[in-house]
């Protein structure tokens, strides 16, 4: 009864923290780091832009945890001490490490770029010159 109870515990916490933390660092990283067009030029946002930016971000953390983070909550609820013993070498190791390097890399390299291909934000459609070009930023 338990497991159960923790787990979807332990994966809604994880949603919400996850879609907060992708907000606030989205816009806040975009702000003062600036993010890429499609032509590779970097654009500082500000105002609106950034909290789109933000939302897009909000947008990646919870497609994320609702695909591969939700597969890898029941494959460790499930299986964790049925098939392997807790906190033991493969728990700590195999689930933890790898669990989460496939996840992260999928979410990074796939996810987060085809959420703002889709969006299609107006910062990313590009202007075709390079930023300070003409006198501009």
């Amino acid at each position: 009864m338990t497991r159960w109870r923790s787990g979807t515990y332990d994966f809604g916490v994880g949603l919400v923290s996850g879609a907060v933390s992708g907000f606030v660092g989205g816009a806040a990283s975009s702000a003062i780091f600036g993010v890429k067009d499609k032509d590779g030029h970097v654009h500082h946002l500000s105002g609106s832009d950034a909290l789109l930016a933000g939302a897009l971000g909000a947008a990646g953390s919870l497609a994320g945890a609702l695909t591969t983070g939700l597969g890898r909550t029941m494959i460790i609820q499930n299986l964790g001490g049925r098939w392997y013993h807790r906190q033991g070498f493969f728990d700590i190791f195999a689930v933890g490490g790898l669990g989460k390097l496939v996840d992260k890399i999928f979410s990074n390299l796939y996810l987060s770029g085809a959420i703002v291909k889709s969006a299609q934000p107006g910062y990313y459609q590009g202007s075709g010159e390079a930023p300070g070009a003409n006198g501009g930023q």
